[in-house]
């Protein structure tokens, strides 16, 4: 799991962690009054009610709140509340400040810090998939991967994560043809092989490969989410295969879900929000 670290200041906030993790109920409040309008933009006081479970009083006064800091406005006739300028301008430093690079080495280098091994974020662009992303291994032997290349989705942990959940177009192209480019031994080749897979990696919701690009190589990558539930890119672990053979019990797996879990929040993906 990340410390919490703020990174653009060079501020260690890992001894206050206790206070981080203690809530203040009317935040969480305003809040889950806030999170309403992500699914409708344009809400009376008896939705909101019904939407939160709270009683119209605490809503009344939770909007209050809110509209004092301009962070909702209620309609010219006060029936109907949207959200408030300030929200977009919070929103707008946002798309300024993170984007899926900035974000993403701090959280490749937790999972350096976490495992050892190299770490990279990979996007899909076309029917390729992309190495946007990486930070190098402490280990005195290690994967060595270079930013902007680009493999095919068919071969590793990112690649076939990537085309996983890639739009129905782009699997067809890929899966409808005879044979796929050849690595190695460990290479899905037979579409019907590889259509199998990637339903698996779906189902269990990460991917792993041992040797497909390099007989040496092994990877585990996770999808990163944002806030429309939809994978923007792949973050995982390369390393030397023998470090990775029992992969489901070298804390390897668990930690770079973990990392994609809070890469994924980040960007605003609510799957599995948990307080």
């Amino acid at each position: 799991m990340f410390h919490l670290v703020m990174v653009s200041k060079g501020i260690d906030l890992k001894g206050t962690k206790t206070q981080f993790e203690r809530h203040v109920e009317a935040v969480l409040a305003a809040v889950d009054i806030l999170d309403c309008f992500l699914e409708v933009p344009r809400l009376t006081v008896k939705e909101l009610v019904e939407m939160t479970g709270f009683t119209r009083n605490r809503v009344e006064r939770l909007l209050g709140t809110l509209i004092s800091r301009d962070l909702l406005y209620p309609d010219h006739d006060g029936v109907y509340f949207l959200p408030g300028a300030r929200l977009l301008a919070l929103g707008k430093v946002f798309e300024r400040e993170n984007t899926l690079v900035s974000l993403g080495h701090s959280a490749l280098r937790e999972l350096v810090r976490l495992t050892g091994e190299s770490s990279s974020i990979y996007i899909r662009q076309g029917y390729k998939q992309l190495i946007l992303a990486r930070e190098d291994g402490t280990h005195p032997l290690r994967i060595a991967t270079i930013e902007g290349e680009l493999y095919d989705l068919h071969i590793g942990a990112g690649g076939k994560l990537l085309l996983a959940h890639a739009p129905q177009e782009i699997q067809s192209h890929i899966l409808n043809k005879n044979i796929l480019p050849y690595y190695t031994s460990a290479t899905f080749t037979d579409p019907d092989q590889l259509a199998r897979e990637l339903e698996q990696i779906r189902k269990q919701g990460y991917a792993v490969s041992l040797g497909e690009r390099v007989d040496d190589a092994a990877a585990i990558a996770a999808p990163v989410f944002n806030i429309e539930n939809k994978m923007i890119a792949a973050i995982g672990v390369i390393g030397p295969k023998t470090r990775f053979k029992e992969y489901p019990n070298t804390g390897y797996l668990g930690h770079v879900t973990a990392i994609a879990e809070q890469l994924s929040r980040r960007f605003g993906y609510r799957g599995t929000r948990s307080r």
